[in-house]
């Protein structure tokens, strides 16, 4: 089953999500779209959405912003970069 994971390159932030393989293959453009739009990592869905900058690819997101827009899981002050890769399509 493919996993989203979730982390920041300073801060211990790590998140998985689980989700289905044929919903993944689906979304693969768009991975920001896997993330469960709910009250803990909608408002991270929501900012990844508004840096998509192509095909599968997003302008930089630091940790900071992510918990400033409301992403509890993310590091006040943190100056650390988000990661955000789908891993188990293989």
């Amino acid at each position: 089953m493919p996993t989203f994971v979730i982390t920041c390159d300073t801060c211990d932030l790590a998140d998985e999500h689980s989700v289905g393989f044929f919903e993944s293959l689906g979304k693969m453009g768009s991975p920001h779209e896997l993330i469960p739009d709910d009250e803990k990592t909608g408002p991270f869905r929501r900012l990844l959405a508004s840096r998509k900058d192509g095909f599968c690819n997003y302008k930089c997101l630091y940790c900071h912003e992510a918990f400033d827009k409301g992403y509890t899981l993310a590091t006040k002050g943190c100056k650390g970069v988000i990661r955000v890769k789908i891993q188990g399509l293989s």
